[in-house]
């Protein structure tokens, strides 16, 4: 949904974690710039190639060029990757505070954007639309943002 959102809207994100494991899926996406590469095609591809050159079928072997190739293509420029998204990750300190901000409001709370965050586990979430405390929440982040 961010990476979606990062088209139109710029995004900042902190996170706690080790930026050497970056063992979270949605960390690992988004720092790929959006992009999930399923190495499986390339690799039976490759095998294909080789394989099809020892038989010498060299048109088989052309046709599994041409379908990586295009794999290459969907992958690099068809694919949704993000444009717009900046992110922090804290080693130092543990950050649990889920703030979702936009123009006209934000919401805060305990929920994380999971599927157990938003349908299983019992949560608190507050919807703010008063522009003085989006403001405050807002200036809030920005503190966070330039300390980490």
């Amino acid at each position: 949904m961010l990476v979606g959102l990062s088209s139109r809207k710029s995004i900042q994100l902190i996170v706690s974690g080790d930026p050497r494991k970056r063992d979270d899926v949605a960390v690992k996406f988004i720092a790929n710039r959006g992009r999930h590469i399923d190495k499986r095609p390339i690799i039976c591809g490759i095998i294909f190639i080789i394989a099809f050159i020892l038989l010498r079928m060299y048109s088989l072997a052309l046709g599994i060029v041409v379908l990586l190739a295009i794999y290459a293509y969907a992958v690099w420029f068809i694919l949704p990757r993000h444009r717009n998204i900046a992110i922090k990750i804290v080693t130092d300190r543990f950050v649990h505070e889920k703030m979702y901000i936009s123009e006209s409001s934000a919401i805060v709370g305990s929920a994380n954007l999971t599927y157990s965050g938003t349908h299983k586990n019992v949560e608190h979430i507050e919807i703010i639309r008063d522009n003085k405390r989006i403001k405050e929440m807002d200036n809030h982040f920005d503190g966070l943002w330039k300390k980490y």
